[in-house]
């Protein structure tokens, strides 16, 4: 019995350990921007090989790591698996993917189609984006304009 108890666990444990893929061929070297908003990385990301590594990130900050093949309601998310530099791994799943409070400030992003590492050659839209804890402000309305003062009003934004 005891043979069979861990024969199981050993093919579930097999069966759950998926996603974890580590890509070799360098896409791309980018300096995050921490502007709050989406930093494309690439347009032609290759989900079979392509890693790209991201530095300039702020250690603690939360930031959303993206991999979709196509663009806007028609776009398909792909998987995500961020590491150091080392490849150790830091967070994995699907895109979009956020980190929150990341521990380092250069990471290697690869990429996949999903979480058995599986992979087509076309082009991939992969981008990184930092979550602003104060996020801009949207509908800015500026009215009331003199040569002293205007009324200017805006709604609070997502971040």
């Amino acid at each position: 019995m005891k043979k069979f108890t861990l024969l199981f666990f050993l093919v579930f444990l097999a069966i759950k350990s998926y996603g974890q893929c580590i890509r070799t061929y360098a896409l791309a070297n980018v300096a995050s921007n921490n502007s709050g908003i989406e930093q494309q990385i690439s347009s032609g990301a290759w989900t079979t090989t392509d890693v790209a590594t991201v530095t300039n990130l702020i250690a603690g900050e939360d930031y959303v790591f993206t991999c979709q093949l196509g663009s806007g309601a028609n776009a398909t998310q792909k998987y995500v698996t961020v590491t150091d530099l080392n490849n150790d791994i830091i967070e994995h799943g699907a895109s979009p993917l956020t980190v929150s409070a990341i521990n380092a400030t250069s990471v290697k992003i690869h990429y996949s189609d999903n979480a058995t590492c599986g992979g087509v050659g076309t082009g991939h839209v992969v981008g990184i984006r930092m979550v602003l804890s104060c996020p801009f402000p949207v509908n800015l309305v500026l009215s009331g304009l003199t040569q002293t003062s205007t009324t200017f009003q805006w709604e609070p934004g997502a971040s």
